[in-house]
């Protein structure tokens, strides 16, 4: 009489929850960032975008009444670097570094209280949705994922 043993399955623990429902992550590749910092990079991607376009179109119309002053020329120009420092950080993002996630949550700060300020002083929709792209990425950067990512 011959014996026979049937194989139990056992859920990937990584992918599946304590009743072996799968959860919401899904496995990554060794080294690749988690869905957080990839989406926090996307979302920086497109503040940088918006930015800068804005910043396209406003400069012009300041020009249209005349020389722009010296002052909105240095005021376009370090906006225009603060925008282009959005979009280094945010390809830099799945490299893992740490020091790149600390700059980029400090930016997201500024422009959290920048918006926050901006909404008491002369709300406008660019600074809603601003101050709502600013909100997702400082939410995305601060997940424990991202955290224990940048951690090793």
């Amino acid at each position: 009489m011959t014996t026979h043993t049937t194989d139990t399955y056992t859920p990937n623990p990584n992918t599946t929850d304590s009743r072996g429902t799968a959860t919401r992550t899904a496995p990554r590749l060794a080294g690749s960032p988690p869905r957080s910092v990839q989406l926090a990079a996307n979302w920086m991607g497109v503040q940088c975008c918006i930015g800068i376009l804005a910043l396209a179109f406003l400069l012009p119309m300041a020009g249209a009444y005349g020389p722009i002053p010296g002052a909105v020329l240095v005021w376009a120009g370090v906006t225009f670097a603060f925008y282009i420092l959005i979009g280094v950080l945010a390809a830099k993002l799945s490299a893992g570094r740490r020091w790149v996630r600390r700059t980029a949550l400090t930016v997201e700060i500024l422009m959290l209280g920048s918006g926050a300020l901006s909404l008491f002083t002369g709300p406008n929709i660019g600074t809603v949705v601003a101050l709502a792209i600013a909100t997702v990425i400082t939410c995305y950067l601060s997940t424990r994922e991202t955290a224990e990512y940048f951690a090793s």
